[in-house]
C-alpha cells in the first residue's frame, strides 16, 4: 500500500476583537487541511507577544483593534509572517500595502474571497523558503530564454540587471536595455539560480553580481535603489550573508 503524505501546516495568528469575524474565520481556516488551528488574540498587546515568536506563518489581522490599530501593530512588531488583513474599511487598503501584506480581504468577505487570499500567501511562503541557496547552475547554463510577445529573447545571466513586476508581466533590466516579458515574477523567481539572483520584494527579483549597496531596507543595483519588502528582509539578508555580502551600516 502506497503512503500517503500528510499536507505541511502553515500555523496561523488571528488578531480580532469581533466574535462574529473570529467565528467566520476560524470555520474557513478548518476547511482548509494544510492551514493548523489559529491562535486567537483580541488585542494588539496579546498580538505582538505571540508575533514575538518566529512560529507564525500566516497573520490574518484586522485593522481596528481595542487598543491599537493593525497598522500600529505591524509598525511596532518584527513581522516575519505572511499578513492579510481583513477590515471594513476599503480606503485603507493603499496604506497596508505598504507593509508589503500578501492581500487585503474587505469585510464581509465570503469563502472564496478568502481562499484567494490564503493562494496567495502560500505562493508567497513557497517563494520565500525556496530562497535558500542553491548549488551554482552548470556552466553550460549560463542564459534564460524568455518569451516577449511573439519572440524567444535570450538572456545572459550577467547582462540582467533586476527583474520587475508589471501587472500580470514582468520588466527585465538589462545592460542592453528594458524588455517587456509573458510571465509572472512568480514563476519566472522559480526559474533563476538563487545563488545569483534573490527575490527581494513582491515585485522585484535583483542580480546579486550588479548589486552596489546594500542598505537595511534596500539595495542599490548601479544607480537604481529598490526597496526591500518588509516580510523579505530577514530572509533577504540572511540569504546574502551566506554569499558573504552584508548590509553597510554608514
Amino acid at each position: 500500500m502506497n503512503d500517503v503524505k500528510s499536507p505541511v501546516l502553515y500555523s496561523t495568528l488571528l488578531v480580532e476583537d469581533d466574535p462574529a469575524f473570529i467565528e467566520q474565520l476560524s470555520q474557513y481556516i478548518s476547511q482548509v487541511n494544510f492551514l493548523s488551528h489559529p491562535i486567537i488574540c483580541h488585542t494588539g498587546v496579546d498580538a505582538l507577544k505571540v508575533m514575538a515568536t518566529p512560529h507564525i506563518d500566516i497573520l490574518f489581522l484586522d485593522l481596528t483593534l481595542p487598543d491599537m490599530s493593525g497598522l500600529d501593530l505591524l509598525r511596532a512588531s518584527r513581522n516575519t509572517s505572511a499578513v492579510i488583513v481583513t477590515s471594513a474599511y476599503s480606503e485603507l487598503a493603499i496604506d497596508c500595502y505598504d507593509f508589503d501584506i500578501i492581500d487585503f480581504l474587505p469585510k464581509p468577505y465570503d469563502f472564496n474571497r478568502f481562499l484567494r487570499g490564503v493562494g496567495r500567501v502560500l505562493e508567497r511562503i513557497q517563494t520565500t523558503r525556496a530562497n535558500e541557496v542553491k548549488p551554482a547552475p552548470a556552466p553550460d547554463k549560463e542564459e534564460i530564454y524568455l518569451k516577449s510577445g511573439r519572440r524567444l529573447e535570450r538572456f545572459a545571466y550577467n547582462d540582467i540587471l533586476y527583474i520587475e513586476a508589471y501587472g500580470l508581466y514582468i520588466k527585465v533590466h538589462t545592460l542592453d536595455g528594458v524588455f517587456a516579458i509573458n510571465k509572472r515574477i512568480s514563476v519566472l523567481s522559480e526559474d533563476l539560480p538563487n545563488d545569483r539572483f534573490i527575490r527581494i520584494h513582491k515585485s522585484y527579483i535583483v542580480n546579486v553580481s550588479h548589486l552596489k549597496r546594500l542598505e537595511s531596507k534596500a539595495v542599490w543595483i548601479k544607480t537604481t535603489k529598490i526597496p526591500i519588502g518588509i516580510t523579505y528582509q530577514p530572509t533577504v539578508h540572511e540569504h546574502l550573508q551566506k554569499l558573504g555580502i552584508s548590509a553597510k551600516t554608514s
